[in-house]
C-alpha cells in the first residue's frame, strides 16, 4: 500500500479498552524511471516551445523531474522544474537554434535521467491547425464529394494528410498528398450513396518530422442517388409493350371502346351493301343481253 500507519496499544489495570501509546504513519512508494520519449514541439504563433515526456512506473511519492536544455552554441543550460510537462517561452532562449534537451527525475527513493535529445528549433514548428469549412456534392456521371478547408499555418510548403470514415467503420482511408498553405484547400472523394461520413485533417512542414494533432471531426452525409437505368428500362419496356399490342393488333384486331365496335360494323354493312349492288347489277347487265 502506497499509504500506511503502524501505532502500538497498551492494556491498563483500572481502564477500559486498550489506550493508545505511540504510532507512525509510513508512505511507500518507487524511485523513479528514466523518464523516456521526450519530445519538445513549437506550435505555430504561440511563442513558446512545449516539452513532454513518459514519466514510467507511478512512484506513489513525491517525485519531481527537472528539464535541463542547453545550448550547443553558448553552452549556456538553463534548469526548468516541473512534473510531467512545460511550456518555456521562446524569447528566452537565446542561446541560437540548436540544443540539447533531457529530463532528470528525482525523489527520495533515486532518481533517473532521459536521454539527451537534439534538437533545431525551425525543426520542431507545426503549422496551426487547419478547420474543415464544408462540403459540396457535385453531381458528375460518378458522383464525388469535395472538402473545402483552410488553414492559418503561414507555412507555405507542407505535407498533408486527410482520412474519413464512414460511421459504423473503425478503420480511417487515409489520403496524403503535398500543398501549399496559402491557396484555398479541397480534396475529392468518390463516397457511397447515402452514407454519413468522418473527415479529419492534419499537416506538418513539408520535411518535417512532427504532424499537427488531427482536425476536429467534420460530418457530412451524401446524397441518394435517383437510379436512371430504372427510367430507361421503364421506358424501353413501355416501347416493347407499345409494339407488342401493335403487332397483336395488327393480326387480330381487338376493339378498345364502343366508337371503334360501330366503326367496324359500319364498315361491314357498307361493304355488304356495295357487294350487293355490284351484284345487282351484273345480273341485271345479262339480262339485257339475253334480251
Amino acid at each position: 500500500e502506497p499509504h500506511a500507519s503502524v501505532y502500538c496499544t497498551a492494556e491498563c489495570p483500572g481502564r477500559f479498552g486498550e489506550t493508545l501509546i505511540c504510532g507512525e504513519d509510513i508512505s511507500s512508494g518507487y524511485p523513479p524511471d528514466s523518464p523516456d520519449g521526450v519530445t519538445c514541439v513549437i506550435y505555430e504563433n504561440s511563442g513558446s516551445m512545449t516539452c513532454s515526456w513518459d514519466t514510467g512506473t507511478l512512484t506513489y511519492v513525491d517525485t519531481k523531474y527537472v528539464l535541463h536544455v542547453k545550448s550547443l552554441e553558448t553552452e549556456e543550460e538553463q534548469q526548468y522544474l516541473t512534473s510531467s510537462c512545460i511550456n518555456i517561452s521562446t524569447d528566452s532562449l537565446q542561446g541560437g537554434k540548436e540544443y540539447l534537451v533531457w529530463v532528470r527525475a528525482v525523489n527520495a527513493l533515486g532518481t533517473g535521467e532521459s536521454k539527451h535529445l537534439q534538437i533545431h528549433l525551425d525543426d520542431i514548428v507545426i503549422p496551426s491547425a487547419p478547420i474543415i469549412s464544408r462540403a459540396e456534392n457535385i453531381d458528375t456521371p460518378v458522383p464525388k464529394t469535395v472538402i473545402h478547408w483552410n488553414s492559418q499555418a503561414r507555412i507555405e510548403r507542407v505535407s498533408c494528410e486527410m482520412r474519413h470514415k464512414a460511421g459504423t467503420d473503425q478503420t480511417w482511408n487515409v489520403k496524403k498528398f503535398d500543398t501549399n498553405l496559402t491557396y484555398v484547400q479541397q480534396s475529392e472523394f468518390y463516397l457511397e450513396p447515402n452514407t454519413k461520413y468522418a473527415f479529419q485533417v492534419r499537416c506538418r512542414e513539408a520535411g518535417r518530422r512532427f504532424w499537427q494533432p488531427w482536425s476536429l471531426p467534420f460530418f457530412h452525409k451524401t446524397p441518394e442517388i435517383v437510379s436512371q437505368v430504372t427510367l430507361k428500362s421503364f421506358q424501353h419496356d413501355s416501347q416493347n409493350a407499345g409494339l407488342l399490342i401493335a403487332s397483336i393488333s395488327k393480326g387480330r384486331p381487338t376493339p378498345v371502346d364502343g366508337r371503334q365496335d360501330i366503326g367496324l360494323l359500319s364498315g361491314m354493312v357498307t361493304c355488304a351493301v356495295t357487294l350487293s349492288i355490284l351484284a345487282l347489277v351484273g345480273m341485271f347487265n345479262r339480262s339485257l343481253r339475253t334480251g
